[in-house]
């Protein structure tokens, strides 16, 4: 497994410095100019998705809410440099770019508004295209270990020169006109000093009216299709469906690689009791691991929308993802397989909040009181001992409980930043 720090990550820092410094030039020194120079078509919106412009998240869910809106006098692209996405987009006829064509750049460069929900957006000299644009933040997930200003895990881990740079002239840290939050606690607690932004509104997550209808064909799109069709199946069979959804470590490894969790037993006891488990990993998770192929134990793709699997699951597992956030909305049971928990705050992240407080469900350590507390749950399910702390966790973190993120956030679009 590749470790990020030590000699090997300051090597590949090196080898970046060159095509770096070349992006730099031509960004500064041309596609910035240009960006301030020529007119802006007004109404022209451009969404990107995290890394290469996956169609995922926020900008995913946002992005099909105006599609199916169609509002007169708007134009809108998604850009993406990934050939599968495209293809994907392409297929159902909805508007998308290969970036680096030269309609994207020309799209990129006349742009007036920008939405994204990740900082992966300005690489490529995307930023610099879209230096003079209004640029509209959704973020990922409502943070509980500490993001963006708040922590520079890769400079403080590494001391690179080349990261040093990469923030200071790459404006790795860029303002917003706009960040989406989803309450006002959320807002001060922690995404004001977590970015720069002009502005923060509390209209809701649009990847979370999701959580609220079932998702069409469009919704469907860059999801794990077909374990997301096994797993409707197992569903429609009355099996109990148990979503893991770990975050990654900036230290590496996952909860099989650090030998937490033994998969032949876990397998064992999810056909004994009817159960399905759905393991998610998170994108930035590094493995060397082979993929597992155990009965009754499903891997979704980690790259792939998780979203449309909340309506399906019964129990979310997780550690320290901001996906049990989201999950709060469906009021559902939660456990918090926490095994690594000070290593995590000593070696990872800080937290915003206190994470046992913060924690609405059971909080385990290894594989035999996690199987005892899914027994308690789907064998007593009257015995909810975490319903109230689950409710009164969410209604500090959620605004809304309802299905118009989307609405909302177009409605604040419209009204501050069109021309409509």
């Amino acid at each position: 497994m590749l470790q990020k720090s030590g000699k090997l990550y300051q090597m590949n820092d090196l080898r970046k410095i060159p095509v770096f410094l070349l992006q730099l030039l031509v960004g500064w020194l041309l596609a910035a100019p240009l960006s301030y120079l020529i007119r802006k078509q007004k109404n022209l919106i451009t969404f990107i998705g995290r890394d290469d412009g996956s169609f995922t998240d926020n900008v995913k869910y946002f992005y099909l809410y105006l599609h199916e809106l169609n509002p007169q006098g708007f134009e809108y692209y998604f850009i993406t440099e990934n050939i599968n996405t495209f293809d994907i987009l392409n297929e159902h006829r909805l508007p998308v770019l290969k970036y680096p064509s030269l309609k994207s750049i020309w799209i990129l460069i006349r742009s007036n508004i920008l939405i994204v929900d990740n900082w992966t957006w300005i690489t490529n000299i995307k930023y610099h295209l879209l230096i003079n644009c209004l640029k509209i933040q959704l973020w990922h997930g409502i943070p509980l270990k500490k993001i963006e200003l708040d922590t520079d895990i890769e400079t403080k881990n590494n001391n690179s020169l080349y990261i040093k740079i990469r923030n200071i002239l790459g404006c790795r840290y860029p303002t917003y006109d706009c960040l989406v939050s989803t309450s006002q606690y959320i807002s001060s607690a922690a995404l004001c000093s977590a970015f720069k932004s002009k502005n923060i509104i509390n209209t809701g997550y649009p990847r979370n009216d999701i959580l609220f209808n079932p998702p069409d064909n469009l919704h469907l799109i860059e999801t794990d299709i077909d374990n997301y069709q096994r797993i409707l199946g197992f569903k429609e069979s009355n099996y109990k469906i148990v979503l893991y959804t770990p975050t990654f470590r900036d230290t590496g490894g996952d909860i099989i690689e650090d030998s937490k969790l033994d998969l032949q037993i876990l397998s064992i006891f999810a056909k004994d009791n009817n159960i399905v488990f759905v393991f998610k990993f998170h994108p930035n998770t590094v493995s060397s691991r082979p993929p597992i192929n155990l009965d009754n134990i499903i891997e979704y793709k980690s790259s792939s929308d998780m979203y449309p699997l909340f309506g399906l699951s019964d129990i979310l597992i997780t550690d320290y993802s901001s996906t049990y956030f989201d999950y709060l909305l469906l009021n559902k049971s939660i456990i918090f397989f926490s095994y690594d928990l000070k290593n995590y705050l000593e070696k990872n992240r800080e937290m915003y909040f206190k994470y046992d407080t913060f924690t609405p469900g059971a909080i385990v350590n290894n594989q035999s009181e996690l199987q005892n507390e899914i027994l308690n749950i789907i064998t007593d399910s009257a015995m909810d001992h975490y319903y109230k702390s689950r409710k009164q966790l969410g209604d500090k973190i959620f605004d809304h409980t309802d299905a118009n993120s989307s609405k909302r956030l177009w409605n604040h679009i419209q009204s501050n930043y069109s021309t409509s």
